[in-house]
């Protein structure tokens, strides 16, 4: 599911299987340098948004992580 809303905001990617949830945040880099930035702002947005709260209830497990597209060394980071 693309962009599930929360009454906090909206995840970007959400991937539901029957026992785990995948939340997925992406960020761009236009520098190499900025991937710790963009990773930590993610993981900050995932948390302060509570973009797992709707699913802890369910007792699934729960994986969130971070893709950077990282612009000057065209690769993709998964964090």
């Amino acid at each position: 599911f693309g962009e599930i809303h929360t009454h906090k905001g909206r995840s970007d990617l959400l991937i539901k299987f029957s026992n785990l949830i995948i939340i997925l945040e992406f960020k761009f880099a236009n520098k190499f340098s900025e991937i710790e930035k963009k990773k930590f702002e993610g993981d900050n947005q995932i948390l302060d948004r509570d973009y797992a709260k709707a699913y802890e209830a369910q007792n699934l497990k729960i994986i969130t992580a971070v893709i950077i597209a990282d612009d000057e060394r065209h690769q993709v980071i998964v964090v």
